[in-house]
């Protein structure tokens, strides 16, 4: 399905859905149009693989999409864009669905082969699979990030052609939720410029402990960078939490089993030792069922008392 022009959306809406009733196993269904989109309300696409154009010239790059204070819902949809940009009040909600019927070319569930940035709250909900919930070229900015059961965001990053060096890939967010398991974040990793960063709080909307006979919590997100153990940055960092334990974010060994990190300053690092020797919870904590308020593992009383806000 093409719209040859621009796609405009009423204005004085209150919300648009489109919704594709999709047969079991049956493909997405393809909407292509031509031009940017600026949001003047909420829009969900059920179903969708939507490849928006710029321009309808042949080759032109994907449009991009400005939600400004609106929601913008993908419900088991998909699709390459641009630039996603929102502002005061913006939502952009990403919840997959079955991948096989994802494009066979396709990268990612939903790609911005530009930036996402300035959104509120973006949400990802992703199921486990081998395609990115969110796959983005440059950088991603947001006030809060939520992850719900195996969500994956993916930055590439940009090399320099003279240096070498990544310039862009860093994800920015003021404060992180990550409910269920196997959540993961991927970014180079090889310098500051193209790191995860959260200056504000970590936490769940459901209940977590730590893993049996391990030093993180059961829904911690896993850091993957390209060449982990070889990082190029100092200490080893894998990104930055000034308000957060490290006990949040776990790194995965060559096996695929998962690792727990450490802290140093404001960077979780990769970890350098055995374990960690305090614990520090808060609110009630059920020894028996392993479920609970833990706040995180911590290598000294004086790093675990530095993280209590009073």
């Amino acid at each position: 399905m093409t719209i040859d022009g621009t796609f405009t959306i009423p204005s004085k809406a209150a919300s648009l859905d489109f919704s594709y009733e999709q047969r079991s196993g049956a493909e997405l269904c393809t909407l292509t149009w031509y031009g940017n989109v600026s949001l003047p309300t909420n829009v969900t696409f059920q179903n969708f693989w939507l490849t928006p154009k710029a321009t309808a010239k042949e080759g032109a790059a994907p449009a991009s999409v400005a939600l400004n204070r609106n929601i913008f819902h993908l419900e088991n949809s998909g699709g390459v864009f641009t630039n996603v940009t929102g502002s005061a009040n913006s939502v952009w909600q990403i919840a997959t669905g079955d991948s096989t019927v994802l494009p066979s070319e396709a990268s990612a569930w939903v790609e911005a082969r530009g930036s996402v940035s300035g959104i509120a709250h973006l949400i990802l909900s992703g199921k486990t699979d081998e395609a990115p919930t969110l796959q983005v070229t440059n950088n991603v900015t947001a006030t809060k990030l939520t992850m719900n059961d195996a969500a994956w965001l993916k930055t590439v990053g940009i090399r320099n052609t003279r240096n070498h060096q990544m310039t862009s890939g860093k994800i920015a967010v003021t404060n992180l939720t990550t409910n269920g398991e196997n959540n993961k974040v991927s970014y180079p990793g090889e310098n500051t410029a193209s790191m995860l960063y959260v200056t504000g709080k970590v936490d769940s909307d459901e209940k977590y402990g730590t893993v049996e006979g391990k030093y993180y919590l059961s829904c911690a997100i896993t850091i993957n960078t390209e060449g982990i153990y070889n990082t190029k940055t100092a200490d080893h960092q894998l990104l930055s939490a000034k308000n957060a334990p490290a006990s949040w974010f776990v790194t995965e060994n060559e096996k695929g089993e998962k690792q727990w990190t450490e802290k140093s300053g404001e960077w979780v690092i990769i970890a350098r030792t055995a374990a960690p020797s305090v614990a520090l919870n808060y609110g009630s904590y059920n020894e028996d069922s392993n479920e609970g308020n833990i706040y995180g593992y911590f290598g000294t009383v004086k790093e675990a008392f530095s993280q209590i806000q009073f």
